[in-house]
């Protein structure tokens, strides 16, 4: 039997999507929304939704995520975490935490959800060995890639994205990637890689202090259009350094403002070293934003250009000294 939910909030990302799509198996809802991390605090959530991928959505009737500086928010809402049904674990990624629920619950689901499992357990955490690994053709490299095209309405997007939900449900993953939609969105994007990498190599550089050149800094911000390019992909040509940092524009109203999100990930082909920084938890504690331990984002609000550049550049010293 189905379990109503009015309202699932889902992160919208592989992880995300994939994670809407096991979640439906066991619970019915009225209507799926896309949010992401900065946005959730903002939707009227009501103590009959569900929230996934995400941070505390207050009052929801049940929460599932992975991201660890997440697990005590209920306590500014004066409630005990333990009390808000559902899981919350560290793992790869939100899918696995909701398949360990059902594994806990001893609910069945469909054996063809532990290949989609793994599948967003390498995507989202980066469990890959080599950039070719990354590269090669695969169900969760042509999900991911399919994900998001230029000149795209939302509207039509997450038309794209509940299908793809409705396919993975019900489908093997690698089933669901013989779609002539979700493959044909997928070698339209590979097509604007190409592209796209020439556009990577443009933007890229690196801090006059850092001389060692550890960290690359991506600075879509001065780019008028943004192109729907995987920043990892800047690797290939840039393979030893330790992280990236991607700098992108706040548009509102379709006006550049002088906000800005920042991005940090560490270079999947190396080992993380002692004493490396958790990055969801630096922009955590500074309120500016959060994430995983070695890919976390931020958003700096700023009235003025000048302000803008000085926060920024704060920004960057700092993350330069805390590199290990």
């Amino acid at each position: 039997m189905l379990i109503p939910i009015n309202v699932v909030y889902t992160h919208d990302d592989f992880d995300g999507l994939g994670s809407a799509a096991i979640f439906l198996h066991r619970f019915k809802a009225g209507q799926i929304v896309f949010s992401n991390p900065k946005r959730i605090s903002y939707e009227p959530i009501g103590e009959k939704d569900a929230v996934l991928d995400l941070p505390f959505g207050r009052r929801c009737a049940l929460w599932f995520d992975h991201h660890e500086q997440n697990f005590e928010e209920p306590r500014y809402h004066g409630l005990e975490p333990d009390s808000i049904p559902g899981l919350r674990m560290p793992a790869h990624s939100c899918a696995r935490v909701i398949l360990t629920f059902y594994e806990q619950s001893e609910m069945p689901f469909p054996a063809f959800f532990r290949e989609l499992g793994q599948e967003i357990d390498r995507f989202d955490a980066m469990i890959f060995s080599s950039l070719a690994e990354w590269l090669e053709e695969s169900p969760g490299k042509i999900i991911t890639e399919s994900l998001m095209l230029p000149n795209e309405s939302v509207r039509d997007r997450e038309i794209y994205y509940r299908l793809l939900i409705d396919r993975m449900l019900r489908h093997p993953l690698s089933d669901c990637v013989e779609d002539p939609q979700i493959r044909g969105r997928y070698l339209q994007k590979k097509k604007l890689n190409d592209s796209g990498r020439e556009v990577l190599r443009k933007i890229s550089g690196f801090h006059p202090s850092d001389r060692d050149r550890r960290l690359l800094i991506l600075d879509f911000s001065n780019l008028k259009f943004q192109p729907t390019v995987d920043k990892k992909l800047a690797l290939i040509d840039f393979p030893d350094v330790d992280y990236i940092m991607s700098i992108y524009p706040f548009i509102e109203n379709r006006i550049k403002t002088n906000t800005i999100s920042v991005s940090i990930g560490r270079n999947f082909l190396k080992h993380a070293e002692n004493g490396a920084v958790d990055w969801g938890e630096f922009f955590a504690r500074k309120e500016i934003g959060g994430g995983h331990r070695d890919a976390a984002g931020a958003r700096l609000e700023s009235k003025t250009k000048a302000e803008k550049d000085k926060q920024l550049e704060a920004l960057t010293q700092e993350i330069l000294r805390l590199l290990p």
